[in-house]
């Protein structure tokens, strides 16, 4: 993982997570992040543990968790990579293309049929949560915008410093290893959760305006 740690002004900023396709089309990290990836009320679940895991010094891993974690820190490394290029390249959508995901404010949001089956297999989740609890519902309307506030103090070579601290002080303070400041964690870690709310609503999107495939009403085949 030397990248994360390689400040050389040639290499600090290259998505080197990505394959060449997905540095042409970063928008494929987060339509794969989300489906067939985790539903966003697990990922939520999943952060909130590593969080209190990495601030308190007292969680326990067992080999196998210690593994799934880094696992999926490295899957958080991609998508900061995938962001940082729709950063970079100033991507956005038309007013037009954003109003048919429906009107956050009033909750009458049309979610596409990917999200709908992700919850039909946990009878605990439903519609609500879905819907962001790191975003207000105008910002819903702006999903890009919280993207470049994301990276509006700070480059990629910032972020995957942080993400890697956080990973480190997660699956390694019972060792009385905290590399990150605690104050410092519980503000990327709201940054990031803004970051990964918008990039689900962008997905959503690009399902609603038919960029990308949805599930037929009876899920995949």
């Amino acid at each position: 993982m030397f990248y994360i740690h390689n400040s050389d002004p040639s290499v600090r900023n290259l998505p080197i997570m990505l394959s060449p396709e997905r540095v042409i089309d970063p928008y494929t990290v987060l339509d794969s992040f989300f489906y067939p990836g985790r539903s966003l009320p697990f990922i939520r679940r999943d952060l909130m543990m590593w969080l209190v895991a990495a601030i308190s010094g007292k969680k326990k891993w067992k080999r196998d968790k210690i593994v799934d974690c880094l696992y999926s820190f490295m899957t958080y490394h991609t998508l900061l990579d995938a962001l940082w290029l729709i950063y970079e390249r100033k991507y956005k959508m038309t007013t037009k293309q954003i109003a048919k995901r429906g009107q956050p404010v009033s909750l009458a949001i049309k979610w596409s049929q990917k999200a709908l089956y992700h919850l039909s297999h946990w009878k605990e989740l439903n519609e609500m949560d879905l819907f962001p609890e790191f975003l207000e519902p105008n910002e819903e309307l702006t999903p890009f915008e919280i993207i470049h506030k994301f990276f509006a103090d700070q480059d990629l070579f910032d972020a995957r410093q942080k993400m890697s601290h956080w990973t480190f002080s997660a699956i390694a303070c019972q060792y009385e290893y905290q590399p990150m400041k605690r104050d410092d964690l519980v503000v990327f870690h709201r940054l990031f959760l803004r970051a990964v709310e918008a990039a689900f609503i962008i997905v959503e999107l690009r399902i609603a305006n038919k960029i990308i495939e949805d599930y037929p009403v009876k899920g995949p085949k």
